[in-house]
């Protein structure tokens, strides 16, 4: 078995960007083989390996769970393992079964998933029904007892998208909250919807894991809807984050296309123009991404600026964004179709309402949604914060998360 220090190794060593380090509340108990069968689970579930093994691009489980497996499974009996959702244990015969590409006489249990010893937080979906009767996927990470944080995806996105690693929110005091937006993912179909119903399911969610108080962050399209729950969940929502988001269509006095990329151009006026060509050019670019997500994530690397492409090139996370796209549009396009006619129509509330403080971040030299909206923002929200990085971009953000998310904690328990 690992000692302590060994299972940090590894996992410091072999994780992707999103992948997390051992609980403390396992470290300090001295359990081990259940900290690193945790880490393992949860780097499955951000892969969404379980699900999409037989794709392509997949052909090997991530380092993390080989290298752990070889050095920790040892002493495990096989009663010790469950597959996810079989409610039982996972015979050789079972998981050889659902993972033909990974046999191996001495490894069957490389994706085996430990599921009732799990410590709280480790990204386990959790399925909340709306009053309407709609499915929404959740997903919880961090501590138990932190300050709790929404994370509102981008577009396309899902819950899988980034966040900090475990280890960061644990020392942070967060308790993070992501779901799939109606359309993407677990989540059902919501038709026409608009912004403003973000708040709506945010509440329901909320209600369902009983939150009084809570905080939001939204990166780029995630943007918007952190901000509807800012405006019409004011007397829940102690602040907000946006980085890198839009301003609304209408905006007074804003060229909104104006330093856009063309093909963020070209989808948006298709969808202010003909929205079923739109969703025919979205289940398209969803059936490749389907197919193969790392090859087909759903942006041109030449129209990427330079600290983009440097931020994108690191293959842990291309690997990670071709896992949250993947589960996205896993059954459909239908809510990236969604999301994009959201943003140009209506949102159904007025961002200058927004009475909460609300942290602004962008990177100055952004194509996907140019600063001139964050700085349209900054004028308008009373409370509002203004970060503008010089020498970042659109996936600079993603490095801002945690900066934000301790942004967020000081105001949330001021």
């Amino acid at each position: 078995m690992l000692s302590r220090r060994g299972i940090a190794h590894v996992i410091s060593r072999n994780a992707l960007v999103s992948s997390p380090a051992v609980p403390p509340e396992a470290a300090s108990a001295g359990d081990h083989r259940t900290a690193i069968l945790c880490c393992i689970a949860s780097a499955t579930a951000e892969l969404h390996l379980l699900k999409t093994v037989g794709a392509p691009n997949f052909r090997r489980p991530p380092l993390v769970m080989v290298r752990a497996v070889r050095h920790a499974f040892a002493g495990v009996q096989q009663s010790d393992l469950v597959v996810e959702g079989s409610g039982g244990t996972a015979s050789r015969e079972t998981i050889s079964a659902r993972f033909p590409r990974w046999k191996s006489p001495d490894f069957p249990q490389r994706c085996a998933y430990l599921g009732s010893q799990c410590p709280r937080g480790f990204g386990v979906t959790k399925i909340v029904v709306a009053g309407d009767g709609r499915r929404l996927a959740v997903e919880e990470w961090g501590a138990p007892d932190g300050a709790a944080v929404f994370l509102m995806h981008g577009t396309p996105g899902s819950r899988f998208g980034p966040r900090p690693r475990e280890s960061v929110l644990w020392r942070l005091g967060v308790r993070l909250f992501a779901y799939d937006r109606p359309g993407y993912g677990e989540s059902d179909r919501l038709g026409a919807r608009v912004v403003a119903h973000a708040a709506e399911d945010v509440a329901v969610i909320a209600d369902a894991f009983g939150l009084e108080r809570f905080a939001v962050l939204g990166r780029s399209g995630g943007g918007p809807h952190a901000l509807a729950c800012a405006s019409l969940l004011a007397d829940r929502v102690r602040c907000a984050a946006v980085l890198v988001g839009l301003a609304p269509r209408d905006a007074a006095g804003l060229d909104w296309y104006d330093g856009m990329t063309p093909r963020n151009v070209s989808a948006y006026q298709t969808a202010e123009t003909w929205v079923g060509a739109l969703v025919a050019r979205f289940e398209a670019q969803a059936a490749l991404m389907r197919r193969d997500p790392v090859a087909h994530l759903p942006y041109r690397d030449r129209e990427l600026s330079a600290s983009d492409q440097r931020v994108i090139s690191d293959s842990g996370i291309r690997t990670m964004m071709a896992s949250n796209f993947a589960e996205a549009v896993k059954r459909s396009g239908g809510g990236w179709v969604d999301d994009a006619v959201s943003f140009i129509t209506a949102w159904g509330f007025d961002p200058a309402g927004i009475a909460v403080p609300v942290l602004l971040w962008h990177g100055a030299q952004d194509v996907h949604a140019p600063v001139r909206h964050t700085l349209w923002l900054a004028e308008r929200i009373p409370r509002s914060h203004l970060v503008i990085a010089h020498d970042e971009a659109h996936f600079g953000a993603l490095s801002a998360v945690p900066r934000a998310l301790s942004w967020l904690v000081d105001r949330h328990r001021a």
